[in-house]
């Protein structure tokens, strides 16, 4: 509805920049509730002003957009820490400004929430994501696809997924590299690849090559995406920065077993039943972590189970709550 400049690093990505034109829409559609899922221009656009009395403004803290975008200044330019440590703070700021100007900062993991309270951010709400899953369940896994995978494998072989956007924070190197550890150390696996982003074309041709990996890009047919993940036998995973990580909790609702960063919102699905976790950076630790993952017996157990009409009967009773305290707050 309003284009906007495309990202440089990341094309897939616009920028709601005309901030007139966004705040006329909402105007004109007159919302009951108003949802920011971009903490830049498009945020500053509605939070400015409200329309009806009633009407309810909240952030949906989708990126840890602070400590991110920190963190890839940082591998992209080492030398910048002062700078950095200013952008930091200025980007908290800005984050506690959009908080006090919202009902709600809408957060799904425990640990984004203990950080935007000792932050100061005003009016954090826990409230997990959920997922499809009679879609992504145990029962999507297919022999067939799984033959298909293997790529003729010998007998015996496992297969290791891995699921994602491929950016700078996504950490793949760190999949890759714990993935050639565990199979220099003896794992029998191949290494299947799904998703799409900038670092792709760098990756393929880093690791593309190897027999043992295959990159399988973009999967937008939802239900051979859940067929392939069910079909695996554990995630290996490497971001320390997600929120939630939806794609992590779409594997384990298939069924895999997991190999998770030990920070960030993947971090909240480790357990000693399907996830188990490494030090984020660590090759060798994830590479023998991914070992013992390997030798577990498939035994089609769900590892995640909120559904998505869970969270959405959350949200709305959420929201329910909002408006009902915003017209009483109006009317007194």
């Amino acid at each position: 509805m309003v284009p906007g400049p495309r990202l440089p690093y990341d094309p897939s990505y616009s920028v709601l920049w005309n901030i007139r034109r966004i705040r006329r829409e909402v105007a004109l559609l007159g919302p009951d509730v108003v949802e920011a899922h971009s903490p830049y221009v498009a945020a500053a656009s509605v939070t400015r002003d409200r329309g009806s009395p009633g009407q309810v403004r909240t952030m949906v803290w989708h990126s840890d957009f602070v400590d991110t975008n920190a963190e890839v200044l940082r591998q992209l330019a080492p030398k910048m820490r002062t700078p950095i440590a200013g952008i930091e703070a200025a980007g908290w700021r800005w984050a506690r400004h959009l908080a006090a100007r919202s009902d709600a900062t809408l957060v799904a993991a425990r640990w984004q929430k203990e950080k935007l309270d000792r932050h100061g951010m005003a009016r954090v709400q826990l409230l997990p994501f959920g997922v499809d899953t009679t879609l992504f369940s145990p029962a999507a896994r297919s022999e067939a696809l799984r033959h298909e995978l293997l790529g003729g494998a010998e007998p015996g072989t496992k297969l290791v997924m891995a699921i994602g956007r491929m950016s700078v924070e996504k950490r793949w190197w760190d999949v890759f590299e714990s993935f050639l550890h565990a199979r220099a150390q003896g794992a029998q696996a191949r290494l299947v690849v799904l998703g799409d982003g900038p670092e792709r074309s760098a990756l393929e041709a880093r690791y593309g090559a190897h027999p043992a990996i295959a990159f399988l890009g973009f999967e937008s047919n939802r239900e051979r995406l859940a067929s392939i993940l069910a079909s695996g036998d554990v995630l290996l995973h490497a971001c320390p920065f997600e929120t939630f990580g939806l794609a992590v909790a779409e594997a384990l609702a298939t069924g895999l077993y997991a190999v998770l960063p030990r920070e960030g919102g993947a971090a909240e699905f480790c357990d000693e039943d399907r996830a188990r976790s490494y030090q984020p950076g660590n090759a060798s630790e994830a590479a023998a972590v991914l070992r013992a993952q390997l030798l577990r017996p498939y035994d089609g157990k769900r590892g995640f189970s909120r559904s998505e009409a869970s969270y959405f009967n959350d949200l709305v009773s959420l929201y329910a709550e909002l408006r009902a305290t915003r017209l009483h707050g109006s009317a007194s």
